[in-house]
C-alpha cells in the first residue's frame, strides 16, 4: 500500500521542523550553559528536569491520546514548544534557563509524544516499519546540519541569533498539524478498531492506574532503555569532549552520523523482512558497542567519523525496530499508552545518562564515559537476547514469520 500520503507528508514535514531545534538543543545546550558559568553536573541536572517533565507528560498524554484522539494534542503541543523556545531568547539568568529547560520537556512530551503515536495510524499496517522508518529520518535530517548550524551560530553571532534559528524553526512546526486530516482527532476513526467496552480508555470511563500502563511493551521498552541511556553521552557531551580533546572536526560525527542513519533508514524495512528484527537489533548494538569504544580512543577526526557512521547504522536499524515492534505487541486501542510507555522509558533513560555521563565525564573524563556507555550497549544486547526475541518468535513479528 502507499505510504508517502498528504497525511503522512505533513507529519514528516512537522517533525522536521520541531526536530531541527530538538537536535539543536541537544548537542549545543552544554556549550551554552558552560559558556555561561554553568558546569558539566548542573548540565546534567537540566536534562534531568527536563526529562522528568517529560516523563510525567508523556504518562498522562498517553491515554488521552486514545480517549480523544492524537491531532488535537500534536497542535497544542507543537504551539506550546514554539513559545518555549523563543523565552530563551530574553533571559541568561541559569536559574531561569532551568524552568525553561524542565517545561521544555513538557511540551515535547506532548509534541512528539502525540506524534509518535499518529504516526501508527496513518501508515498502513503492512507498511509500518517503513512507516516508522521514515519517520524516524524526518529527525534524522535536521540531525545532519541543525547541531552544526547551531554551533556556527552560538560561536559567530552569540546566543540569540542561535535561540532565533531554533525559534524560527519551531514556529514552522506549528503549521503542518494543522493540515492533518481531522479524522485523526476522532478515536473512532484513528484507530483500527474501537477501544472495547470497559477499556480504561473510552471516552467516558475513569482513569485508573491501568490506563497508564501497558505492561505488554515491558521487553522491547527494556532493550531501548539501555541503549538511550548509552547514546546520551553522544547526543549530550560529544561536541564538549571535541572542545577539550580540540577537534575541529567535531561536527562530522553528526553529519555522518545523520547520513548513516538515514541511508540504513531507507532500507531498514527490507532488512528487517530478509533477516528478522532479532539479527538487525543485535547487529546495530555491536556497531553501538564499537562506536563507542572508538569514541574512547579518539584524538583525531577519522576515528569520530566512523564512530559517527557506526552509530547512525546501529541507532537507525534498533530504535524504528523497537518502535515498530510496540506497536505490533500493543492492541490497536492501547497504542497511546504503549507508545507514551515506550517514549516514557526512553525519556528515563535519556534523563539518567545525561545526568550520570555529566557526572562521569567531569569526575573521571571522557574515556571513562564512553567505554561505560558501550557496557549499557552490551546490556541491551543481552536483554534481548533474553527477554525481547522470546517475544518476537513467539508473537510472529513482522520480518519473523
Amino acid at each position: 500500500m502507499k505510504l508517502f500520503t498528504r497525511d503522512y507528508n505533513f507529519l514528516l514535514a512537522c517533525t522536521f521542523s520541531a526536530a531541527m531545534t530538538h537536535q539543536l538543543f541537544l548537542s549545543i545546550f552544554p556549550i551554552y550553559i558552560t559558556d555561561l558559568g554553568g558546569s558539566h553536573t548542573l548540565t546534567g541536572a537540566m536534562i534531568t528536569g527536563q526529562v522528568i517533565a517529560g516523563a510525567v507528560t508523556r504518562l498522562v498524554c498517553g491515554p488521552l491520546q486514545d480517549r480523544f484522539g492524537c491531532r488535537k494534542l500534536l497542535i497544542a503541543g507543537a504551539f506550546l514548544f514554539a513559545f518555549n523556545i523563543i523565552t530563551y531568547m530574553f533571559t541568561t539568568n541559569l536559574t531561569v534557563i532551568f524552568v525553561l529547560r524542565v517545561f521544555n520537556g513538557v511540551s515535547q512530551g506532548i509534541y512528539f509524544g502525540s506524534a509518535g503515536t499518529i504516526v501508527a495510524d496513518i501508515a498502513a499496517p503492512d507498511r509500518l516499519v517503513d512507516g516508522v522508518g521514515f519517520f524516524s529520518i524526518s529527525g534524522t535530517l535536521a540531525a545532519a546540519f541543525s547541531p552544526a548550524m547551531g554551533l556556527y551560530l552560538l560561536q559567530n553571532h552569540g546566543s540569540r541569533a542561535m535561540f532565533g534559528f531554533a525559534a524560527s524553526a519551531a514556529f514552522i512546526s506549528t503549521v503542518f498539524p494543522l493540515l492533518i486530516n481531522k479524522k485523526y482527532g476522532s478515536v473512532d476513526k484513528c484507530k483500527p478498531q474501537v477501544a472495547s467496552k470497559g477499556s480504561p480508555n473510552k471516552p467516558g470511563n475513569s482513569l485508573t492506574a491501568t490506563s497508564f500502563i501497558e505492561l505488554s511493551i515491558l521487553a522491547p521498552a527494556a532493550v531501548s532503555f539501555f541503549i538511550v541511556f548509552a547514546n546520551s553521552s553522544a547526543t549530550n557531551f560529544l561536541a564538549s569532549l571535541g572542545v577539550e580533546r580540540a577537534l575541529d572536526g567535531i561536527g562530522l560525527f553528526f553529519t555522518f552520523n545523520s547520513v548513516a542513519m538515514i541511508i540504513i533508514r531507507l532500507i531498514a524495512g527490507k532488512l528487517n523482512r530478509k533477516f528478522g528484527a532479532s539479527t538487525m537489533i543485535l547487529s546495530g548494538c555491536i556497531c553501538l558497542i564499537v562506536a563507542n569504544l572508538l569514541i574512547v580512543i579518539a584524538h583525531s577526526t577519522l576515528p569520530l567519523v566512523i564512530a559517527g557512521i557506526l552509530t547512525g547504522l546501529g541507532m537507525g536499524v534498533v530504535s524504528p525496530l523497537l518502535n515498530s515492534i510496540v506497536f505490533q505487541i500493543a492492541r490497536p486501542e492501547r497504542r497511546g499508552v504503549a507508545n507514551s510507555n515506550f517514549l516514557l522509558v526512553n525519556d528515563i533513560g535519556q534523563g539518567l545518562g545525561g545526568s550520570l555521563w555529566g557526572t562521569i565525564s567531569q569526575y573521571k573524563g571522557y574515556a571513562a564515559t564512553y567505554f561505560l556507555s558501550a557496557v549499557c550497549v552490551f546490556i541491551a544486547g543481552l536483554t534481548h537476547k533474553l527477554f525481547l526475541f522470546p517475544k518476537i518468535k513467539k508473537q510472529g513479528i513482522q520480518g519473523n514469520e
